[in-house]
């Protein structure tokens, strides 16, 4: 009869554990969720700083880490891969340390909305979806549908997992090369 109690006991134990575990793991993707929505919110409100600053014109890769953001000084008009309208006027680092989450540094990817920041590939979402694996973000993805929808980009609280980055429009990026090129011609 000992036997018994002790091996019902012995589930018992075993049972609650796992479903602690189980319930710890799933509060630790929420909390996970909720610090990438913010971290994304300052990572937008970064850029949209250095635009209204330095003016960006465009990044040269489809897929870039944000890993240049601790940038102090560059020569030439591209930091990482931003490229600046007025370089002169950045005021790095906007960060002491790249911002990563779980280990991988967030991402811009370029889609037909424009320049996204999101989490880094590999990076898991609290719905199990694996950045770049099983949640893929290319140019032709509508990343609007994606940040209201919890089963892809919506953090459990609503907030968006993922941010359009303000860039200057085709009108003032043709002015800034209009003008670069008449003071080439003049110097």
């Amino acid at each position: 009869m000992k036997k018994i109690i002790s091996w019902i006991l012995g589930i018992g134990f075993v049972i609650i554990f796992s479903v602690m575990l189980v319930a710890f793991m799933r509060g630790a993707r929420k909390e996970d969720s909720e610090v990438m929505a913010q971290q994304i919110q300052k990572i937008h409100a970064i850029f949209s700083g250095i635009n209204e600053e330095c003016g960006i014109i465009s990044f040269d890769r489809d897929h870039a880490a944000i890993d240049f953001l601790n940038t102090i000084k560059f020569s030439g008009s591209q930091v990482g891969p931003m490229n600046l309208a007025h370089p002169e006027r950045w005021q790095g680092p906007y960060v002491e340390r790249t911002m990563e989450i779980q280990d991988k540094p967030y991402q811009i990817v370029k889609t037909k909305k424009g320049y996204v920041i999101l989490p880094g590939d590999g990076v898991r979402l609290y719905n199990k979806k694996v950045i770049g694996m099983t949640l893929k973000i290319n140019f032709d993805t509508d990343i609007t549908e994606l940040v209201h929808d919890k089963n892809f980009l919506a953090a459990v609280s609503d907030k968006p997992l993922a941010m359009i980055i303000p860039v200057l429009n085709d009108e003032v990026k043709e002015h800034v090369f209009a003008l670069g090129e008449a003071l080439e011609n003049n110097y």
